[in-house]
């Protein structure tokens, strides 16, 4: 068993966190043009479904990247986007730092499961 850490992967899946969070803010905001002042029901649902997509996907390429202990480095690149984004909130002194750990929590699990289907990928690829 190899025990290094596999940065490049992990940096492919924080690199795939940090462009799908783009992607989904330029989308939110095309959808909310100055044509209009709110988004539909249907349309925000595609927006937080879209921002729940974000860490399966860096979590899948993580995982798929990643030459050994897939679905570990899956599951911390997928996280890590979350993680650097709310570090910053933890020190507002408005912000509910409770919450914190939580969202955290759901975006790893998020991450683990896409970093599952990145090692099903890879296997059946015949990596």
């Amino acid at each position: 068993m190899n025990s290094r850490f596999d940065f490049k992967a992990v940096a492919y899946g924080f690199g795939t966190f940090v462009g799908g969070c783009l992607l989904v803010s330029m989308l939110t905001t095309a959808a909310l043009s100055p044509d209009t002042s709110s988004l539909d029901g249907p349309a925000w649902a595609l927006v937080h479904l879209g921002g729940y997509l974000v860490p399966v996907a860096a979590g899948y390429v993580a995982a798929y990247s990643a030459s050994h202990g897939r679905i570990l480095h899956g599951a911390v690149g997928g996280a890590l986007g979350v993680v650097l984004l709310l570090a910053p909130a933890a020190f507002a002194p408005d912000y509910p730092a409770s919450g914190i750990p939580f969202v955290i929590a759901i975006y790893a699990l998020l991450a683990w499961l896409g970093a599952i289907a990145g090692n099903h990928h890879r296997n059946k690829a015949g990596g």
